[in-house]
């Protein structure tokens, strides 16, 4: 292992391997919520603001613009743009229904999706939107020791905007993920440098305990806009974003050279393939909904009239949860096997 920051344990490929348990985490929680299992309206407090500190801390500062922003086109406007087309398009011909080009439309300006498939796309492109602004505005503005509170400062009035005014087509939920992409950059030093010491334990311990308390009486849903305590929120999913980051580290030590490995490396290896449960766990849930119908002896040509789920009750939501976790990684290392998985990588639909 090598360090390319002081206490930061990086692998051969430079990943960060705290933050790929971080990620590992943050996804199984994710899942794990929009399978309705229990104590997941806690999760909405704060799961998806979660993934944009952890992209703002991965943020780098400098280089070039236009290499920046080609980048995020191969990796988060192509695969959102092109996986939402294929299933828009690939329905309206199966079903034999005129094709909405004011739908295609607006997926090209990353402001609709395809919400029977493809429900948790929006992560790509709100990321894409929120990346690209934030590289521009970094570009824009001289180097001083005020520059990251300026921008900080300009995506928490975006975040406020977003939370005051409900705009259409996932607007409004990219404004206020923005803020949390732009404080993981604002706290990247601190964040990646982060020791389990005394104090970090303490904090964590609170952050947690915190949110728990936040997360009781607080309620979000971040598609609709609706939000019981908009203030709490924010506070709530800051508290929690620490309190797993800190765990995540935790794991990383306790883990570290002996039987534990094993977990570590799995918490690792779903982390990394975060962005195919991201796009396919939708699908993943057709299945279980479909063996559900079946059991239930209702048709199967019913299926599209159930969503997210058919029942999450009896313990179900556990096979959801493992479903929507394993069939995006099998699915995605399918896609990238054989002349296809060239294919779908030189057209950048899979990276």
């Amino acid at each position: 292992m090598q360090s390319s920051n002081k206490g930061v344990k990086v692998s051969s490929s430079k990943r960060i391997e705290w933050l790929d348990i971080a990620k590992g985490i943050g996804i199984f929680l994710v899942v794990y919520a929009h399978a309705r299992a229990p104590y997941s309206s806690y999760i909405y407090n704060f799961h998806m603001p979660f993934f944009f500190l952890i992209s703002g801390i991965l943020y780098k500062s400098g280089g070039n613009l236009k290499q920046y922003i080609f980048k995020k086109i191969k990796t988060l406007y192509i695969p959102f743009v092109g996986w939402n087309l294929i299933f828009i398009i690939g329905k309206s011909l199966i079903r034999h229904e005129g094709i909405s080009f004011g739908n295609i439309f607006r997926v090209f300006l990353t402001l609709d999706k395809d919400g029977e498939f493809l429900g948790a796309i929006w992560f790509l492109g709100a990321l894409f939107i929120i990346s690209v602004l934030y590289k521009i505005i970094d570009y824009s503005i001289l180097d001083s020791p005020a520059k990251k509170y300026i921008i900080l400062g300009f995506f928490f009035i975006w975040c406020l905007i977003g939370f005051e005014i409900t705009l259409p087509h996932m607007l409004s939920r990219t404004l206020i993920c923005g803020f949390f992409y732009a404080l993981g950059a604002f706290g990247k030093e601190y964040l990646l440098n982060l020791k389990l010491d005394r104090n970090t334990v303490v904090y964590a311990v609170i952050s947690a305990g915190t949110f728990l308390i936040i997360g009781h009486y607080n309620s979000a849903n971040m598609g609709d806009n609706a939000y019981r305590y908009r203030s709490l929120f924010l506070i709530g999913a800051v508290l929690a974003s620490f309190a797993v980051l800190c765990i995540s580290k935790c794991i990383e030590e306790i883990c570290r050279n002996n039987i534990l490995a094993y977990a570590e490396k799995a918490v690792c290896f779903i982390g990394r393939k975060s962005i195919d449960i991201v796009i396919w766990q939708f699908i993943a849930f057709r299945a279980v909904i479909a063996i559900q119908l079946l059991i239930n002896h209702i048709p199967l040509n019913k299926l599209l009239e159930y969503y997210p789920l058919y029942s999450e009750k009896n313990g179900w939501w556990i096979i959801y949860t493992f479903v929507g976790i394993v069939f995006p990684i099998i699915w995605g290392m399918f896609l990238r096997a054989g002349i296809w998985g060239k294919i779908l990588c030189k057209i950048h639909l899979v990276n």
